[in-house]
């Protein structure tokens, strides 16, 4: 009896171990929670004291750099482009912070210079800009008083690049992706869409040619003038035509062969775009049926792209 009576105390007590164990479980994962919850509000609140410190840096930063600015205000405006050059007129207006009799205030950019001229409330210049300026594309201005000449870059004017202005842009994509390598033959039988779009500026810049190109490991093996044929096919007017194309190559296992669509603008600027790509390597094979635009001047000098 007394045995019994032991075994019957130690389940008692055993389940009440297990309902104790239990409610530590459930204690210990409460405050597992509470204390991720913590972590989280305090990392939040981090981040928060870190984007007021930084936004207080700035704005100290910005009056700074206004109180030794020789510029209290400045403007840009771009005329039309001038195809013969292949220049922008661009007009320059600031606000002197001290302003003299004496004074005279000259911008350079692009390897020119030019005088500003008071008009109104504001100091104008116009300079003539290139299109492809990459390097330093921020008007210097410089401020000669008394014989003293102080100069100050316009940071907030900012005139790198302004074929993106004026230079229509191509884009191609690969719509079936259909290809199939059999005893050192690759066959292309695909459908490219072809699509580009041309600016709203007043010269305009226009495609003129257009052609399908093939390259194999970054050397041209084949190339088809396809100008006729986009030009004659339904959406052309809307800068969107389907090309049918089908073509066999030479290729073994590690060749990267590339069908790009290549077009010239009226400009003669060859502009470049990724329609196919294929490689097959160690077993596996790497598609893309589409890519970036790249953009290359008459000598064959890439001015934009990848």
């Amino acid at each position: 009896m007394d045995k019994k009576i032991k075994e019957r105390d130690l389940y008692i007590i055993i389940l009440a171990m297990v309902v104790m164990l239990g409610f530590c479980f459930v204690k210990i994962n409460s405050l597992s929670d509470e204390i991720d919850d913590l972590k989280r509000d305090y990392i939040s609140e981090d981040d928060m004291l870190r984007d007021q410190i930084n936004s207080i840096y700035r704005n100290v930063d910005e009056q700074l750099k206004k109180q030794a600015s020789l510029i209290t205000e400045s403007t840009f405006t771009l005329g039309e482009l001038d195809t013969k050059t292949q220049t922008v007129p661009v007009t320059i207006q600031i606000v002197p912070k001290e302003i003299h009799e004496t004074m005279q205030i000259t911008v350079e950019l692009d390897g020119k210079q030019s005088e500003f001229e008071k008009n109104g409330s504001f100091y104008e210049a116009t300079i003539p800009v290139g299109l492809f300026l990459t390097e330093e594309p921020y008007p210097m201005v410089s401020i000669t008083t008394a014989g003293i000449t102080k100069t100050e870059k316009l940071e907030e004017i900012w005139l790198g690049e302004l074929w993106g202005k004026w230079f229509p842009s191509l884009w191609a994509e690969d719509t079936t992706g259909r290809s199939s390598f059999k005893d050192g033959k690759l066959v292309f039988d695909t459908q490219t869409l072809i699509e580009w779009d041309y600016s709203d500026n007043a010269s305009q810049i226009i495609f003129e040619n257009f052609a399908i190109v093939t390259e194999i490991n970054g050397k041209e093996v084949k190339r088809v003038d396809v100008t006729d044929k986009v030009k004659s096919a339904d959406g052309f007017a809307e800068g969107v035509v389907a090309l049918e194309f089908t073509d066999t190559y030479e290729a073994v296992e590690g060749d990267a062969v590339s069908v790009y669509v290549v077009a010239e603008d009226s400009f003669g600027y060859i502009h470049k775009t990724l329609a196919h790509f294929w490689k097959k390597s160690g077993g596996a094979t790497a598609e893309t049926v589409y890519g970036g635009e790249s953009i290359y001047d008459k000598q064959g000098n890439m001015i934009y792209g990848f």
